[in-house]
Parts: structure tokens; C-alpha cells; sequence
């Protein structure tokens, strides 16, 4: 089975009330024309990745169904959850990817992952209080001139030294 006809599979599957979907309803709700969904159903344009991710995000479709045939045609919740979460947010592929991932997990690998990233966290804390070693060199300095200058001033308090 085709790209097209995977898509026309769907769209027919899409009508309310037992109705097939249209190809104009189902162009109107990607904003292209009738005829841009009929010339990809029959083969006459190739699917464009921006088509294919809106008829993903549009109608629920796994784009790994629509793209080789592989798997269920239609997303699961979780990954329609993570699929809009990244859409609102501006999300990457790469996150919006790691979100399923987690949301895939079960009960325990989640809680073992949560503790995993506290660790991780605490220890990225405990080094951001660490001062680094231009930071002790800077201390260090500092002391050393607030020292000369008390070494100074008591020096030319007690008449011992020059005053500057």
C-alpha cells in the first residue's frame, strides 16, 4: 500500500456519523485544496513532510503507519499527549521523543529514573557551589592584599613604617 493510499485509507475511515470524509473536509482541515489531498491520494504528488506531520497531528495518525505502512494507523494516547505537549511548547523532535519514551515506561522504571535524575541534579548543584580555581585565586588575592594593607596601616600607626 501506497503513501496516498494509506492517507485516503484514513480519510475515509474519518466521517461523522458513518460518512466517509470528503476530500475537500479533509483538505479543509489541513488548509490545501481538494485537489492537493487527491493528487497525493493518487500518487500524482509525493507526500510532503510538512502534509505528513499535519495529517499526523491533525487526525491522530501514527506517522511511522502513514510513512511505511508499520504498526497501527492510529497514535495512542500517550503519544497523541506528547505530540500536542510538544506542539504547544515549541519542542524539538529529540523532546518531543524523550516525553514518550518516559510516558512508556512502566510504574518502576519511572521511579528508578527519578532517582537516577535527583542524583544527577544534586550533584550538578553540589559543583555549581564549588567555587572554581579562578574563583579561589581571586579570594586568595584578596586576603593577601587586605593583609599588606593591615600590615601597612599598622605600621605607620605604631611610627615604624613610612606613611604612603
Amino acid at each position: 500500500m501506497t503513501k496516498g493510499e494509506r492517507i485516503k485509507e484514513i480519510r475515509l475511515q474519518l466521517g461523522d456519523k458513518g460518512k466517509k470524509m470528503t476530500l475537500e473536509e479533509f483538505g479543509q482541515r489541513l488548509g490545501v485544496s481538494k485537489n492537493a489531498i487527491s493528487n497525493i491520494e493518487n500518487g500524482n504528488r509525493n507526500l510532503t513532510d510538512q502534509m505528513c506531520k499535519s495529517i499526523c497531528r491533525e487526525f491522530g495518525v501514527s506517522e511511522e503507519w502513514l510513512l511505511t505502512g508499520n504498526g497501527h494507523p492510529w497514535k495512542s494516547k500517550k503519544e497523541d499527549v506528547a505530540s500536542k505537549f510538544a506542539l504547544e511548547n515549541g519542542l524539538y523532535p529529540m523532546e518531543e521523543s524523550l516525553i514518550r519514551e518516559y510516558l512508556n515506561l512502566s510504574d518502576h522504571d519511572r521511579s528508578v529514573f527519578r532517582k537516577y535524575l535527583k542524583r544527577v541534579i544534586l550533584d550538578i548543584t553540589a559543583a555549581d557551589e564549588e567555587p572554581t580555581i579562578d574563583e579561589k585565586v581571586a579570594s586568595y588575592r584578596a586576603e593577601l592584599e587586605a593583609e599588606a594593607a593591615n600590615s601597612k596601616l599598622g605600621a605607620s600607626q605604631t611610627g615604624n613604617g613610612k606613611e604612603a
